[in-house]
């Protein structure tokens, strides 16, 4: 919701362009959007080189990235197959038997 609002202040140019677009990178800095953050600095430092701190964020970002991706395979594969979807019914307790004893997809696949 913050972000918006810094937009609006640096379309206005109420205040320095400088103090805006430091304000978005440390808006940004424990987000997942690391690479936005990278851009924004990039604008503003009007350098390609970004802090080391950034860098190393981004590999735990994109390591974090794909251990979920790995997590969620299963039950993305199952719902990208309509065949299979198709065998969902409206009960929760059937449902999850089913995933877990046909597809060994267990509940913590499904959180």
């Amino acid at each position: 919701m913050v972000f918006p609002l810094l937009e609006f202040l640096q379309t206005r140019g109420i205040y320095p362009e400088e103090d805006i677009m430091n304000s978005k990178i440390e808006l940004l800095k424990n987000t997942n959007m690391v690479d936005f953050a990278m851009d924004i600095y990039r604008q503003s430092h009007n350098t390609e080189e970004v802090p080391a701190e950034m860098t190393e964020r981004r590999k735990v970002v994109i390591a974090n990235l794909k251990n979920l991706q790995e997590t969620a395979a299963p039950i993305v594969d199952f719902l990208l197959d309509e065949n299979k979807v198709k065998d969902l019914r409206n009960d929760k307790a059937y449902n999850l038997k089913m995933l877990q004893d046909q597809y060994n997809i267990s509940q913590d696949d499904i959180e």
